[in-house]
């Protein structure tokens, strides 16, 4: 693919039936898809939907039948089922195991794997996959970016490193003095030091940048189903104005055309809470476009008749930099469901049982009705105090249940609270989520098999989940290395751990990171470390493998290391341990006798080449015919 605008411009496609075309027709078909990927998504409630599902986890109920929220008290099983789930697919930092494609790679593999598990932990990858899990969990799919960052500062420079590049300066001018240049035409001593520059610019971060991205701001080809059929793709944001304006690296003619929008009304489909946001307008709506089909990006604004930044090759593997975290894949549907999807009906009918015996329950204050002017001041007074053991005196003769009678309030069926009990047993088998996961104690005494059955039917749909988790982790980490083989401009030191243990620090360039690998994560390694269960295991293993200790077909020393680590949560546990045992020592072997195990001493005269003949033979081959001559073998046994 050309890399400069004008060669894209009159390039001839074949796949997408552009043909020879100009920058504002291409700027208007791109704006068109965007506008109208947009516009269909709108149409198909999807905004709308999202929206819902983030209100319902963050407490608030979409719709209006209800009254105030102030009257709704409901368990929101939303929020609980979420932040079940979370935790079990991405709560910990992964470990990412690499191989290599190539046998030629094997050594460069370790030091790839190393440099991408430091990655994730110094740049803070695993904060980002996880607010794209609970993405990838509430709505039902998440997005991550991979793209590249490089940061200048200026730095002070110290005083040895300020008189070595003044003394550097004083050198040159020295040698050009010395090469006939007149001292008139040479700067003084005082504007040699003036020149050098007491600061220098240094880079202090080149390194991969990993973002999780909101799903409403990405915006995808309507006639794809799958990832694979995009014919382009493309990422919105909200940019200040004078940041845009400011930006050298869009294009100055662009950049004077920017039109400013508030952000509110730029963000009209995320129906989730605008009162927070300034009503200023203040930004500019800016879209990252993506052509898979030529391989190329660009920017352009809305308002903005012309490229912020002109159609050029796409810099990133896969063409794109964004990584797809789909949850529950429909058939025929780009967009999977989340978990909260499917239990939206039954918490909005949760809460409105709730409701209904909230309700209820304010109806069913004490109302009496009274007949004043049979009691008098008096005696409405002494029966609106609420005192214990009042006499009321009535002052017309009418029997009592003339004068005061309580009205008894409409109560709810009793089959109606049971309903809620009903719509917490459906939510719990639709999500798949136990009251064992949520931390409760089960509302019938199971044993412990039973409850064994029902958490592994639990860990099974968690095991779908953690296994696309992983893949998209996998992705992210083999997007992070091509593009450090691509980018990485400065050198960095990784440590490196071997088969056996070995800590080492290798020093590297992209040059090293070249080579083509398998990204893979350690299954279980991002799920939460089961304490209980760890600790039981090492103590199994003790139990099984202690007959067979000390019998030399273990490493001793290990397997108790092991164990008190595991089992007891001792974190330096070599340190408590011994030096084992020690060989013994050969016993003192009789006067002319070597030791046990060496051998014989060689008599004087013997040729260095007979040292490895068994001492039976020697002893024959001497007994039999004397020393032969140095050099020469002497006649074996039996000749």
């Amino acid at each position: 693919m050309p890399s400069n605008y004008d060669a894209f411009i009159d390039q001839e496609s074949s796949g997408d039936g552009y043909g020879r075309d100009n920058a504002k027709k291409k700027l208007g078909r791109h704006r068109a898809n965007v506008q109208n990927s947009l516009r269909l998504r709108k149409d198909s409630e999807w905004d709308d939907k999202w929206s819902n599902l983030i209100k319902i986890y963050s407490n608030k109920y979409p719709w209006d039948e209800l009254g105030s929220y102030e009257d709704i008290v409901v368990p929101n099983m939303a929020f609980s089922t979420v932040n079940v789930i979370v935790p079990s697919i991405a709560v910990n930092i992964p470990k990412v195991n690499v191989t290599a494609k190539n046998p030629k790679d094997r050594e460069t593999a370790a030091v790839v794997e190393a440099v991408v598990n430091h990655h994730w932990r110094e740049f803070d990858v695993q904060d980002e996959i996880r607010a794209a899990a609970k993405d990838f969990v509430i709505l039902g799919h998440g997005w991550v970016k991979i793209t590249w960052e490089t940061k200048m500062a200026d730095r002070e420079l110290s005083v040895d490193e300020w008189q070595d590049a003044v003394r550097e300066q004083v050198m040159m001018q020295q040698q050009l003095a010395q090469s006939g240049v007149l001292e008139d035409d040479l700067p003084t001593m005082d504007e040699v030091i003036e020149s050098v520059p007491r600061t220098v610019e240094e880079t202090v971060k080149d390194a991969p940048l990993v973002r999780r991205i909101s799903p409403f701001d990405m915006v995808v080809d309507p006639d794809a189903l799958r990832m694979q059929d995009l014919r382009w793709i493309a990422q919105r944001s909200f940019v200040p104005i004078q940041v845009a304006r400011e930006n050298e690296d869009w294009q100055p003619s662009a950049r004077r055309k920017l039109k400013a929008t508030v952000l509110s009304d730029a963000r009209d489909d995320v129906k989730v809470d605008d009162s927070h946001r300034s009503k200023d307008a203040g930004f500019v709506v800016v879209y990252e476009y993506y052509d898979l089909i030529n391989e190329t990006v660009c920017v352009f604004a809305d308002g903005c008749e012309e490229f912020l930044q002109k159609p050029s090759q796409s810099p990133f593997p896969g063409v794109h930099p964004f990584v797809f975290m789909p949850n529950y894949e429909v058939p025929e549907r780009f967009y999977p469901i989340g978990d909260l999807e499917t239990i939206y009906g039954l918490q909005l009918e949760l809460a409105m049982t709730r409701t209904a015996m909230i309700n209820d329950r304010k109806h069913g204050k004490r109302i009496h009705m009274v007949r004043s002017a049979a009691i008098g001041p008096e005696g409405m007074q002494a029966l609106e105090s609420g005192d214990d053991d009042v006499l009321i005196d009535v002052l017309e003769d009418r029997p009592f249940g003339d004068v005061l009678q309580s009205v008894q309030p409409t109560a709810l069926h009793p089959e109606w609270y049971t309903q809620s009990d009903m719509i917490l047993n459906d939510i719990n088998m639709i999500s798949g989520v136990t009251e064992y996961s949520r931390g409760q104690a089960a509302n019938i005494r199971r044993t412990a098999t039973e409850a064994g059955l029902i958490q592994d039917a639990a860990n099974a749909r968690s095991s779908d989940k953690l296994y696309k988790i992983e893949q998209a982790m996998g992705r992210v980490a083999e997007r992070m290395i091509k593009l450090s083989q691509v980018f990485m401009d400065t050198e960095d030191v990784a440590r490196v751990i071997d088969e056996n243990k070995v800590v080492s620090w290798v020093r590297y360039d992209r040059t090293v990171l070249q080579g083509d690998f398998v990204f893979e994560v350690e299954a279980g390694s991002s799920q939460p470390h089961n304490e209980s269960f760890r600790r039981q295991s090492a103590l199994q293993l003790m139990d099984v493998l202690s007959p067979m200790l000390g019998s030399g077909l273990l490493n001793d020393q290990k397997i108790i290391e092991h164990v008190l680590r595991f089992g007891f949560g001792i974190k330096n546990a070599d340190q408590m341990m011994g030096p084992g045992p020690q060989p013994p020592m050969p016993e003192a072997a009789p006067p002319g006798m070597p030791p046990e195990g060496m051998p014989p001493e060689m008599p004087p005269g013997m040729p260095p080449e007979m040292a490895g003949i068994p001492p039976e033979m020697l002893a024959q081959m001497m007994g039999g015919g004397g020393m032969p001559p140095q050099g020469v073998p002497g006649p074996m046994p039996g000749m």
